[in-house]
């Protein structure tokens, strides 16, 4: 048996997160997976880069991650970053370096690639099972929604990418006020709606983020956390908004006490925030969930590479 050994890190504006993986057979089994909240794009808003404690802490990171890909003996492997990169003045500084320190390359994508890779992450049980779909990823510094319709391949997609995340929507509130952000992302979401739902009569959602799987957790009301049951899971719209006026009204002490919340509370609040005023716009029929993460995808990739 041929078999190869891959690795995708994920470079978000709130965590990074690295995955490892043996190929056999074109299937994938995890071996090693590692995460680290690093709030790279923390402040980015007022400073409109990164400060150089991010920039150490972060090198002191993927240099960790370099010598575990080295320990593995690692194939290939593929390095993605995200908004906060993509926002700042000085990404280019971090990556030279990631590079120069650790050896490894960082990818800055696009909104549009990150898009692909969230709608790649989701189940295909869930994206054939209705005509159309609405994919949403809540993210620590944007929020990417994707219509897909399961008559068109994974690279055909509608999609739009908010600057809003769970990390940095405080920072724009601070900013802006809260009244003109609503505006801001009612008005994006709207025109993304009458653009492409106009013939859309029925659809399905899928949520790929923390704000979703925490949500869907708690609409469960387990205990603890479990991966595999929150990939598995659909409800109906109004069980998701039930569930959502459920945490929006929790105090924070109930909030802290939730399984895989804790100290993140804050994060969900914001993560809340932005879906409520997703499911005000956008009237879906169910929405299942996925756990996966762009990871998942990147990994994928090379199960045909």
């Amino acid at each position: 048996m041929n078999k190869k050994r891959v690795a995708a890190i994920d470079l978000g504006t709130y965590n990074c997160r690295l995955v490892i993986a043996e190929v056999e057979n074109n299937s994938l089994n995890i071996i090693y997976t590692i995460s680290k909240p690093l709030f790279l794009g923390k402040n980015l808003v007022y400073r409109g880069e990164f400060d150089n404690s991010v920039i150490s802490k972060t090198v002191i990171f993927f240099q960790k991650m370099a010598k575990i890909i080295s320990e593995y003996g690692i194939d290939t492997y593929r390095c993605v970053a995200t908004e906060a990169c993509r926002k700042s003045i000085n990404a280019d500084v971090l990556v030279k370096e990631i590079k120069s320190k650790s050896g490894l390359e960082v990818e800055i994508i696009s909104a549009e690639e990150e898009a692909k890779l969230c709608l790649k992450s989701c189940s295909k049980k869930y994206l054939r099972k209705n005509q159309y779909s609405l994919v949403f990823d809540i993210g620590g510094g944007s929020t990417e929604l994707i219509l897909f319709n399961k008559l068109d391949s994974l690279d055909r997609f509608k999609y739009i990418s908010l600057p809003y995340g769970v990390l940095n929507l405080e920072e724009y509130i601070t900013l802006l006020s809260e009244k003109k952000v609503i505006e801001s992302i009612d008005r994006e979401l709207k025109y993304f709606y009458n653009k492409y739902f106009s013939k859309v009569i029925e659809f399905h959602a899928i949520g790929c983020c923390m704000t979703a799987t925490s949500l869907a957790n708690i609409h469960q009301k387990k205990d603890h956390y479990e991966k595999k049951l929150i990939n598995e899971i659909e409800i109906d719209y109004k069980s998701l908004k039930k569930t959502s006026d459920r945490y929006f009204y929790m105090s924070i002490e109930e909030k802290k006490k939730m399984p895989n919340i804790g100290e993140k509370f804050k994060l969900l609040d914001n993560g809340n925030f932005i879906l409520r005023r997703i499911y005000n716009i956008f009237f879906f029929k169910n929405i299942s969930f996925s756990d996966n993460g762009l990871r998942r995808s990147i990994l994928n990739q090379f199960l045909t590479s």
